[in-house]
């Protein structure tokens, strides 16, 4: 899924409907006029936000696939998809900050008050898979044991 959204992410790019904030220099990427981003900021240069995500979502991508051939018998069960969406929203939460698209409330945005209540949320979950799976196997080896 997340290799997926990093694809995603690059189409966003190519069309220029998940723009960045003014860099307010001379660096950054500037959308051509017939874009969402030009008829936001003109040709002001913009912070490439989306280009990052799509980066960050392969990043996370190879962390993933990583932790589940190496090890994913070792992990209780949902926990490395929790771990997915735990990784994703705080990427999200970050990447807001270089967003321009998107209306800001007490200095974040729509995506990083959910992003914090999504992470919240999701640890809790880990939390629970994690100690779930704890007495599951000692209830295993106390069986074992008889």
């Amino acid at each position: 899924m997340i290799l997926a959204q990093g694809i995603g992410r690059i189409a966003c790019f190519m069309n220029g409907d998940a723009f960045g904030s003014p860099t307010g220099g001379n660096f950054g990427i500037v959308y051509p006029k017939d874009s969402y981003a030009y008829n936001y900021y003109g040709s002001q240069p913009l912070w490439p936000a989306e280009v990052w995500e799509s980066q960050g979502d392969m990043i996370l991508f190879c962390i993933l696939f990583m932790l589940h051939v190496l090890a994913g018998h070792r992990f209780a069960k949902g926990w490395i998809v929790s771990f997915y969406v735990f990784l994703y929203f705080l990427e999200r939460f970050i990447l807001e900050f270089f967003r321009g698209d998107s209306p800001r409330f007490y200095h974040f945005t729509g995506g990083q008050w959910s992003a914090i209540a999504i992470i919240i949320i999701d640890l809790g979950f880990m939390i629970y898979l994690t100690l779930r799976d704890i007495k599951h196997k000692q209830k295993e080896d106390t069986l074992k044991q008889k």
